[in-house]
């Protein structure tokens, strides 16, 4: 009799360690996840600039300001984020947004560096928490008037715009990488070069260049 309460407490002892080992093990604020918080997620965008003739990823060298937005399957902004700082140039960069899980697009406008002093550049609309994708355009602003003739004079930032829909943020815990989105680059650069046959020297003076198109805006779709 003695013996088999013995070995009835040793059964009692065994599954309650049991239970308490599981529950250690399966608790994200363990040892074994006190890098990954207090069972919290940390989601983190990633973002490519690889539509180039380089045949590369030139966001790092490139790109060095990018603002992404967030939008719900309603279609509405949840929160929009501006990075504009030296941590860009990694390789393995990466923007962190909190948001809760679920599906959302992600829009992407970005710019680069003009190497050309006085610059102009796009403006990106602005936009409120719970604005519509489609109200986040770009637009060149022009000088002169609509009379004598709008234009640009004077070289334009780099811009880029990417767009991803559908993106899964899982409800789970941990660091979880998402993307990355790609970027499409807006803005080129065309150089002209002018050489006389018969040795002459030429003055830039004399010559004018001129690009002209229908419009000076972009939408969100780019």
């Amino acid at each position: 009799m003695k013996l088999t309460c013995i070995r009835h407490l040793t059964g009692i002892i065994t599954l309650l360690w049991g239970v308490i080992a599981f529950g250690s093990l399966s608790s994200c604020d363990s040892a074994i996840y006190d890098d990954e918080g207090d069972c919290s997620v940390h989601y983190r965008v990633t973002f490519t600039y690889d539509m180039n003739m380089k045949w590369a990823n030139a966001f790092p060298h490139e790109v060095k300001s990018v603002t992404l937005y967030i939008y719900d399957r309603n279609g509405q902004l949840v929160m929009s984020k501006t990075d504009n700082s030296a941590a860009l140039a990694s390789p393995d960069y990466f923007m962190d947004v909190e948001v809760l899980p679920g599906k959302y697009d992600l829009l992407v406008w970005a710019t680069g560096k003009s190497p050309m002093d006085n610059p102009t550049a796009f403006e990106v609309a602005s936009s409120a928490p719970g604005s519509a994708m489609s109200t986040l355009g770009a637009k060149m602003p022009l000088d002169g008037t609509a009379d004598a003739g709008l234009y640009v004079d004077r070289d334009i930032v780099p811009l880029y715009h990417g767009i991803m829909r559908g993106v899964d943020f899982p409800d789970t815990y941990g660091n979880v990488t998402l993307g990355p989105v790609s970027l499409t680059k807006d803005t080129n650069v065309m150089q002209v070069l002018l050489q006389n046959t018969d040795g002459t020297t030429m003055k830039a003076d004399d010559f004018s260049f001129y690009i002209t198109a229908a419009n000076n805006e972009l939408d969100y779709l780019n």
